[in-house]
């Protein structure tokens, strides 16, 4: 991989937030209300899909840098309600047959476990009440700030989108099968083989298809692509959030306490957090391991999911570091009990961190507060700090 991240910003995105698409990874997107804050989460994004892929025996090589670039800035605009998204210079790319495949690919799997969540969720007692969702801004995924939807909403809106997709690059294309009120599992197999069987068509016509809609937006078949696999991971990602607050998952993890931590299953957390450069020295690693007075770490079997450190004295002052989850568990309540496990027990002593871009709200939840009257002196040791 490059030494960096590269990174197509939007501006606008979603009533004025600040979109971040990684178009190596078509469908690959996280958004945040800052810019700052949306270049630091990126690699995460990446890490994240990067792993969700690995899953399905799609497995591509981790980042080597989390560092981003940004390629091109082209922002949203606004005409009353209706907003008109980025087309950016490399979504003119041509559309190979190979591409085609890998993407239709991946948004069938991004189909196959929204189902299998929704499955799961069904057999909740009234499963639509249970699935509140919080309002989170940084929290959310982007689908996950609006009204809450029912489970058939959302699947009824996700077949909707395929249509709604296809059309952008032809305006005369008319859907024909069953409805979206009829049964829903024909409805959405009704739906996807459609848009593949148009999109595939249109491939073969036309592999760097372009278009102006009836809103005055462009497109092109390649954004057509990376925004319908996205559409399907975003709304795969909020059900799943929704689920896993409802289910309790976070406290289902096994949660340890001490540095029996291998360093290897941390270096590939830092990884898939954006922290690759701080993952090369594990001689480091394990010192920062076995030197932390405190250390934190939630498992899913035998997967490290979450990790923490602190390094204090006991009574008066100490530093907390190394705050890691998994972005695939990100919203889903671990954070929070990682730092409550972490700082437990330590009411006396006065903690200090140094916070990334967008976290200010998180931390604020665990009892920190600005502090402006802190200075630090850099370490002298090779390589980046832990």
């Amino acid at each position: 991989m490059d030494d960096v991240l590269e990174v197509w910003l939007e501006p606008g995105y979603d009533q004025g937030r600040i979109g971040a698409w990684m178009l190596a990874w078509p469908g690959c997107f996280i958004w945040a209300s800052a810019r700052a804050a949306v270049l630091e989460r990126a690699a995460s994004a990446v890490g994240g899909h990067l792993d969700w892929l690995a899953d399905h025996g799609e497995v591509l090589a981790l980042l080597e840098s989390g560092l981003p670039r940004v390629v091109e800035e082209m922002p949203a605009e606004r005409d009353g309600a209706y907003e008109r998204n980025a087309c950016f210079r490399a979504d003119h790319r041509p559309v190979d047959a190979e591409l085609l495949d890998t993407l239709l690919r991946r948004a069938r799997w991004a189909r196959e476990d929204l189902l299998a969540i929704v499955a799961r969720a069904r057999a909740l007692t009234d499963p639509d009440a249970v699935l509140g969702r919080s309002r989170s801004a940084e929290g959310a995924t982007a689908a996950a700030l609006l009204a809450p939807r029912s489970l058939d909403e959302v699947l009824r809106h996700v077949g909707q989108a395929e249509v709604w997709l296809t059309s952008r690059l032809e305006r005369g294309v008319r859907y024909d099968g069953p409805p979206p009120e009829d049964d829903l599992d024909t409805y959405l197999a009704a739906s996807r083989a459609w848009f593949e069987a148009r999109i595939r068509d249109l491939q073969r016509r036309e592999p760097a298809a372009t278009a102006i809609d009836g809103k005055g937006e462009a497109w092109t078949l390649f954004k057509v692509l990376r925004r319908y696999v996205y559409h399907g991971l975003d709304h795969l990602e909020e059900l799943d959030r929704r689920l896993a607050i409802a289910e309790g998952r976070a406290a289902q993890l096994e949660w340890r306490r001490g540095p029996d931590v291998p360093v290897e299953q941390l270096a590939r957390l830092l990884i898939l957090t954006g922290r690759a450069q701080r993952a090369r020295d594990q001689q480091r690693l394990a010192s920062a391991i076995r030197d932390a007075t405190d250390v934190v770490s939630a498992w899913d079997g035998d997967r490290l999911v979450a990790f923490a450190r602190s390094v204090h004295d006991g009574v008066m002052n100490g530093y907390v570091s190394m705050v890691y989850v998994h972005p695939r568990w990100h919203g889903r309540g671990v954070g929070t009990q990682l730092m409550a496990r972490l700082l437990d027990g330590r009411d006396e002593v006065r903690f200090v961190l140094h916070n990334a871009p967008g976290t200010e709200s998180f931390y604020a939840a665990a009892g920190f507060e600005p502090q402006t009257n802190m200075l630090g002196r850099p370490g002298r040791a090779p390589g980046p700090r832990c």
